[in-house]
């Protein structure tokens, strides 16, 4: 009998022994690592999470496992966003009429007042992470809702397809017989003899781009611009095309290049505008960097262009009547994409020859943006 007691204690010893042996410490941290690659990131604009395809795996938020790095990185990039919304100009223009009014920011959410085609109102910096889509003037649009204030104090929510934010005027010095004026952007956008002793960055298709008109020469070009910022070179017009052309503010972002239509360059043909984040930009608020659906808001109609990765790539082809129709013999512009921030499906049906539409499914699934500004000043 003592000896079956004997033999039941060693068990117990035994089984207790087994079980209070640590977890390999290499297991624990596979596993920590396998969590952690099926739990990180919230997607930058609508919040979805993403998913394991592995049911093995936890699919619970990050909390206490998170890293300094990982923090670092999550708040220099929501610093970064709120830089850029920040920076944005608190004058936005309605370009639509009827526009809604929400309390709240959502389809269900109850109408409070609308706002009038061509209403200025002030943004007021808030706006949502999720998107909506609606169609305005035939144009669709997947957007946030922004928070605005009215003239009459009215503060609600609106659509972002149907708003677009005017660029606060930039003052500039007209120098006529001496005397100095202050103006502004939309001041000389429409008469080229007030530009002529003053760069204010404003392209006016058919008539001049900043200083420079039809009769500017390339001698003149250095007398506008300076001997350091004038310089010859080729640049490549259509397709694989090259062209002799004078450079100003080469190799910087305000570079625009010229092309002529005579030897002694005398007769200008063409100027190019390639950069992004330059200062050049129409009176309309037109610039290299901006998006399809910006260009669609600034044209406040659809428009069409070509298809991408040929030698007509993403020209645009027609504004279809829209605001920009009545330049069309005097400018074009020229649409390309980020292909890391476009749907790979949706970008092979924009390649090649063929015409596409701003309002396509497609274009709302690939990151199309302005890239190149060709005007003509006559």
């Amino acid at each position: 009998m003592c000896s079956r007691k004997w033999v039941i204690l060693i068990i117990l010893v035994m089984f207790a022994a087994v079980a209070c042996r640590p977890t390999p410490r290499g297991d624990k941290d596979n596993t920590n690592k396998e969590e952690k690659n099926a739990e990180r990131g919230v997607d930058g604009q609508g919040g979805s999470e993403k998913t394991s395809s592995s049911p093995e795996v936890s699919s619970k938020k990050i909390t206490g496992e998170e890293t300094n790095s990982d923090i670092q990185l999550t708040y220099a990039e929501e610093q970064a966003a709120e830089f850029d919304e920040l920076n944005r100009s608190s004058r936005v223009l309605c370009w639509v009429g009827g526009l809604i009014i929400k309390q709240y920011p959502g389809d269900k959410m109850p109408q409070i007042a609308t706002l009038p085609e061509g209403e200025e109102v002030e943004y007021l910096y808030q706006r949502t992470a999720r998107k909506s889509e609606y169609t305005f003037k035939g144009q669709k649009f997947k957007d946030s809702w922004y928070l605005i204030r009215t003239a009459s104090g009215v503060i609600g929510w609106v659509h972002g397809g149907g708003i677009r934010f005017i660029p606060e005027p930039q003052e500039f010095v007209v120098r006529n017989d001496s005397k100095a004026t202050q103006r502004t952007g939309e001041d000389v956008a429409e008469d080229p003899s007030l530009a002529q002793q003053t760069n204010d960055w404003v392209f006016v298709p058919g008539k001049r781009v900043g200083s420079i008109h039809r009769k500017v020469t390339e001698n003149q070009l250095v007398k506008l611009f300076g001997f350091d910022q004038v310089k010859r070179g080729e640049i490549t017009t259509t397709g694989s095309k090259k062209e002799p052309c004078t450079y100003v503010y080469k190799d910087t972002p305000d570079e625009i290049a010229i092309t002529w239509k005579d030897s002694p360059r005398t007769q200008i043909k063409a100027v190019y505008i390639n950069k992004n984040g330059g200062k050049w930009h129409s009176a309309e608020g037109i610039k290299n960097g901006i998006s399809l659906q910006d260009l669609a808001k600034l044209n406040e109609n659809p428009l069409s262009f070509y298809g991408f990765d040929w030698d007509y790539s993403g020209t645009v082809g027609s504004w279809k009547k829209g605001r920009m129709e009545k330049f069309t013999k005097y400018f074009y512009v020229v649409l390309h994409y980020n292909p890391e921030k476009s749907s790979k499906e949706y970008l092979n049906q924009m390649k090649g020859n063929k015409v596409l539409t701003s309002s396509m499914e497609s274009a709302r699934g690939v990151d199309i943006f302005v890239k190149r500004i060709v005007v003509y000043l006559d």
